[in-house]
């Protein structure tokens, strides 16, 4: 019997939630402008990516073009690796178990009080200055929406589409695709997911 009151109890709640999921899908609905299809690079990251040596904000070749798709914005619109922060950068809170949930953005805007900062060492005896991980995390958050912009630009430049939305594309996609794996695959699936769980990864053109 216990069993079976915790299997109808996990019933109920699964339940419960479902019908507060559903109640939010019309706010999940993605925009317009995020379903017209774009082609995918699957792994646009620096190292795939050349510069001239010159001028390194201009780019002169990408490789690693193998698996490039053809797929709808809202599922291509990830940030490059390379600037992706998580809630376990600089360093993991034990007591704060969710910031290991990459699917989600971390966005470090300041370093706040630093005494405050666990202590982290390399080894019993070397301390880790955690400072400078947190400056490059606030670094990467400027970048991001650097990122965005330039993307919304490049639609403009490209396809005259002037369409604002596109500007905040990478920002919003992620909490769209978010939702609907919890739709799709339950509370389980999606909050075990980890880094390697993302549904998809890349950047469009």
């Amino acid at each position: 019997m216990l069993f079976l009151d915790w299997f109808i109890a996990i019933r109920l709640k699964e339940s419960e939630n479902c019908s507060k999921y559903s109640a939010m899908i019309p706010y999940f609905t993605p925009l317009e402008a995020y379903t017209s299809l774009v082609f995918q690079h699957p792994d646009l990251a620096l190292r795939n990516v050349s510069f001239d040596e010159n001028d390194f904000t201009k780019i002169t070749g990408v490789v690693d073009w193998g698996g490039a798709q053809i797929l709808p914005l809202i599922l291509t619109a990830h940030f490059l690796g390379d600037l992706l922060s998580t809630g376990n950068d600089p360093c993991s809170r034990p007591d704060y178990p969710d910031e290991a949930w990459r699917t989600v953005l971390h966005d470090w805007t300041s370093l706040g009080d630093t005494s405050l900062w666990p202590k982290c060492f390399r080894s019993s005896d070397e301390p880790v200055d955690l400072s400078p991980i947190g400056a490059t995390m606030i670094k990467r958050y400027h970048f991001r929406q650097y990122f965005g912009a330039c993307f919304s630009r490049h639609m403009t430049e490209l396809h005259g589409n002037t369409d604002l939305s596109h500007a905040i594309v990478f920002k919003d996609a992620t909490y769209y695709l978010k939702f609907h794996e919890v739709i799709i695959s339950g509370n389980a699936g999606s909050y075990m997911r980890s880094g390697s769980g993302r549904p998809l990864t890349g950047s469009s053109l």
